[in-house]
């Protein structure tokens, strides 16, 4: 017999409820204990009733209930039994015993609630919520939803103003991007990138920066936001072998107008895997816990930042508390402040709400920092109290509280010298700045950037596929001038040296020049069209190698070396050495606390490919090195 379908949440709620509760519901509003599921939800469902409801019940009552539907209708349970008591749960108490002494007291606000049926468990992405059932919401009163606004006092502006600059986080992406057309920068397991790539990008830089103590990507906590961001922003992608590539949406952004490039940069921050609290805080997880949505607090965030005055200046400090007052939960978004394993520095744990402002106060702090990276505001310090300021810049007031766009800025064009330096004036295109750090080398950073070209340059461009009149084009257009003779010739001169010197990979077949002719009359081995280089040694095509060499086999002919591919699988004793060597790499690394490219994750992968015997000795293989490493510093 098929069933009819409940219509409506609050009857389907109903109909889930054991007799005895729906014998309580029913004394609560004033019905029969017999009326059934189905007469009680025809019943409660008159707005007379719920009104009738409403005014029984008692103020605290009534204020826990405007505040649930304020938010919406829904309120984490930590929340709303923080602000207006516990619901007495059997599932909450050690023993039976101990939930019939608590029945003694008499029920809080929220339990009488629950009780009439007014609020129920349900769940979201914030985890356990109370939630006011869809049909009895629109009987109630309109509640509207609290002012989130943060109305604060302003500030006297500082004598010094560090204004926020687009172009700074503008020419690292434009570095990466450049790295990454003409060759994949690497990255490890979890997405930073390793140390070599990070060698390569500080010598783009001029002057390069001091690497030193530099041993992961978190170490220069920089790159790792502007890499996260470009990866979050689509600029840039990550391929299944962690290699980092320009992305087709990287040549739209250089494209695009300053504003919307600005946009694209703070939409990849708010979606990206940057974690202030561990990068820029210096805090510490024991484990990442799974409500951590990092997306969600930045937009509740910037949200509320956007209630600022335009233009004022506002105490860093006051931003704190008043984000503390309007939403104490922007973070923890299911209300608990005991349930994260957070360290300091020193290793203490911060739970509790008594260290919210060693967490969410922290990372507000933080958050304003990425935003004068990203040049949404302006940073400074008051000049008798030393209290951090910020204000929003016009970009920033833009697109976090949609005032109107801040005049676009003019594009200068390249100057091309006879000395073959290129400068970049400070508001050149960047799509003009990176196609010129495809042909030439950049000499010097700063406002004005100074690229030459050199014919190592223009070798380079040719090999990837960028012809002498391309690159000409290119800077006519941008310069919007003649280019000085000199330079057109010698772009042309280096070009046209490109595929001067080809280096080829070849199969070769060596033997006695008679045997070779005995070689080249059997039917039996048909051997291709080779090239002789000398009398004894020819050139097979790599496509046809492999088919040689099994005909010869078959002819019986013997081969002194079996033929080997790059591409051909490593035999079990070859991936028995393989896997000891990284087990003992890795025990170097973090014996002597290095970085290291060989994860956990590629270990156990790497264990997987071996039979279990082998596994286990490269491990005490690995653990014995270590052992011979701490014996080699005792004294």
């Amino acid at each position: 017999m098929k069933h009819p379908k409940i219509q409506g949440e609050w009857a389907r709620w109903l109909a889930l409820q054991s007799p005895a509760d729906l014998r309580v519901l029913a004394r609560g509003w004033k019905f029969s204990p017999n009326t059934s599921a189905a007469d009680l939800t025809a019943a409660i469902l008159d707005p007379v009733v719920v009104q009738a409801q409403w005014e029984r019940l008692s103020g605290p009552e009534q204020a826990a209930l405007r505040d649930i539907l304020a938010a919406g209708g829904t309120l984490p349970v930590a929340i709303m039994e923080r602000t207006h008591g516990r619901v007495r749960d059997m599932a909450n108490f050690p023993n039976a015993r101990s939930y019939l002494e608590a029945l003694s007291a008499p029920p809080s606000p929220a339990e009488r609630l629950y009780l009439l049926g007014l609020i129920i468990r349900h769940h979201d992405e914030r985890g356990q919520i109370y939630k006011v059932p869809v049909e009895l919401q629109a009987l109630l009163p309109i509640v509207p939803p609290p002012d989130r606004r943060l109305h604060l006092v302003a500030q006297p502006e500082p004598p010094e103003i560090d204004h926020g600059d687009a172009a700074l986080i503008e020419q690292m992406i434009e570095r990466l991007l450049i790295l990454t057309d003409q060759a994949p920068l690497q990255t490890l397991d979890d997405g930073s990138l390793n140390k070599k790539s990070m060698l390569q990008i500080a010598a783009q830089m001029s002057p390069p920066p001091n690497l030193r103590g530099v041993r992961r990507e978190t170490d220069w906590p920089w790159l790792a936001f502007v890499r996260a961001t470009a990866v979050a922003a689509g600029l840039l992608r990550r391929t299944a072998d962690g290699q980092l590539h320009v992305a087709s949406s990287g040549d739209v952004w250089l494209r695009a107008a300053s504003v919307e490039r600005s946009r694209l940069l703070l939409e990849g921050w708010i979606a990206s895997s940057v974690d202030e609290l561990t990068l820029l805080a210096g805090l510490r997880w024991r484990s990442t816990p799974f409500g951590l949505q990092l997306p969600a607090a930045r937009r509740t965030l910037l949200r509320l930042l956007a209630t600022l005055p335009g233009g004022a200046w506002i105490a860093l400090p006051d931003v704190v508390a008043a984000v503390y007052t309007v939403d104490p939960y922007f973070l923890r978004r299911d209300g608990r402040f005991d349930t994260w394993l957070l360290y300091d520095s020193g290793g203490q744990l911060l739970a509790g709400e008594g260290h919210w402002s060693s967490v969410e106060g922290l990372l507000i702090e933080y958050v304003a920092y990425v935003l004068h990276w990203l040049a949404l505001v302006d940073v400074g310090v008051a000049a008798e109290t030393q209290t951090r300021l910020l204000r929003l810049t016009p970009l920033g007031a833009h697109l976090l509280a949609a005032a109107p766009p801040p005049p676009p800025l003019p594009t200068e064009p390249l100057i091309v010298q006879s000395t073959f330096e290129v400068l970049c004036p400070p508001h050149s295109s960047p799509y003009a700045r990176f196609q010129l750090g495809r042909i030439g080398e950049r000499v010097r950073d700063g406002e004005v950037a100074i690229y030459k070209l050199t014919r190592k340059s223009l070798l380079r461009a040719a090999e990837h596929g960028i012809t002498a009149e391309q690159a000409l084009t290119f800077l006519r257009d941008a310069s919007l001038s003649k280019l000085p003779p000199a330079v057109e010739y010698s772009i042309r001169e280096w070009s046209s040296q490109a595929g001067q010197v080809m280096l080829e990979s070849a199969a070769l077949l060596r033997a006695d020049p008679v045997l070779l002719a005995e070689l080249r009359r059997s039917k039996a081995i048909k051997l291709p069209v080779v090239e002789e280089l000398r009398p004894d040694l020819w050139r097979i095509p790599d496509g046809d190698a492999p088919g040689v060499a099994e005909r010869l086999k078959a002819a019986g002919f013997g081969l002194a070396a079996t033929l080997t591919h790059s591409t051909t699988p490593l035999s079990e004793h070859d991936l028995k050495a393989l896997v000891s060597a990284a087990y003992a790499y890795a025990a170097v690394c973090d014996e002597l606390d290095l970085p290291c490219e060989v994860s956990a994750a590629m270990l156990l992968r790497l264990r997987k490919l071996v039979p279990s015997r082998h596994a286990e000795a490269a491990y005490w293989a690995g653990e014995e090195l270590r052992k011979r490493i701490k014996g080699a510093d005792q004294p």
